[in-house]
């Protein structure tokens, strides 16, 4: 029996606030016996379908970390495809998903920015081999 779905987001265009171009939908977390609770969110995209899962030790980390995963799609196509023109119901500026992001999530920014400062030494290194 697949999950039950917990949470509905639509965003839309700023100029077309009838027709959602995304749906984010998050659906129940599913414990096996044994292991850690999984989480599934799905991304609706223009007729495309994007389904993500993951884990984490309890179910409120397990939606935590949909979340910030969902969020962090989303605000890359907001920037990269729609041109931080989409919106949703809450919106209160340009460029607001209204979700944490790996960028700036408590639970991921520490490590977000560690594999930041780790790319830029390898880039930076491999400059230095040519």
């Amino acid at each position: 029996m697949p999950p039950e779905m917990i949470a509905e987001r639509r965003y839309y265009l700023e100029e077309n606030p009838g027709s959602p171009v995304i749906v984010l939908q998050v659906f129940h977390p599913d414990q096996t016996e044994d292991d850690y609770p999984r989480c599934i969110f799905r991304l609706l995209t223009e007729g495309r379908v994007q389904e993500a899962e993951d884990s984490s030790v309890d179910s409120i980390g397990c939606i935590a970390t949909a979340l910030i995963m969902a969020g962090t799609n989303i605000a890359g196509l907001n920037e990269a495809v729609y041109h931080n023109k989409l919106r949703w119901e809450g919106s209160s500026a340009d460029g607001d998903i209204g979700l944490p992001t790996i960028e700036n999530s408590p639970l991921t920014k520490e490590s977000y920015a560690e594999a930041e400062r780790w790319a830029l030494r390898e880039k930076v290194r491999a400059g230095g081999n040519r």
